[in-house]
């Protein structure tokens, strides 16, 4: 009977400050892991690759993992490119970690139409998931200092 009594607004509200973090994770992840995938099909050396908490260091084909408590919202793909490298397979890795949370958006987007129905939590945290999906290429590309960028920048020099 008490949660009856509660707004459906304040539930809403709690559900997207609390599925938030989570759905920055989850878009996070899948972005670095797209860049990770494309680097190493055009044959890029990962140094290392972070997403939120964990790290995977790569040196002399082995990974080294390890965890660190305070970088939990920050994610990268550290690369060595041989400048001889193909520059149109290295773009291709860039722009597909935007790709990613484009692709991301509209899953999202599909499956938010088809089960929004079915419960307020998953199409409260479909909505939210796709915001920030859209939200995290606009800031990989705006942020003067993201590593997407600087990497733009390092290709252009080459």
């Amino acid at each position: 009977m008490l949660i009856n009594l509660v707004p459906l607004q304040v539930n809403s509200i709690f559900i997207y400050i609390a599925s938030l973090p989570l759905c920055v994770v989850i878009s996070m992840t899948i972005h670095e892991l797209f860049h990770f995938a494309f680097f190493k099909f055009a044959g890029v050396r990962i140094k290392e690759l972070k997403i939120s908490i964990l790290s995977f260091r790569y040196k002399d084909e082995k990974v080294k993992v390890s965890y660190s408590k305070n970088d939990i919202f920050k994610g990268y793909c550290s690369c060595i490119i041989n400048p001889k490298s193909p520059k149109t397979k290295i773009c291709i890795a860039i722009f597909m970690g935007g790709f990613s949370n484009v692709l991301l958006f509209f899953t999202c987007l599909f499956m938010y139409m088809h089960l929004s129905n079915s419960s307020l939590l998953i199409s409260h945290f479909l909505k939210i998931q796709m915001l920030v999906g859209l939200i995290d290429v606009c800031v990989n590309l705006a942020h003067p200092q993201s590593h997407d960028r600087k990497l733009i920048r390092y290709i252009r020099e080459l």
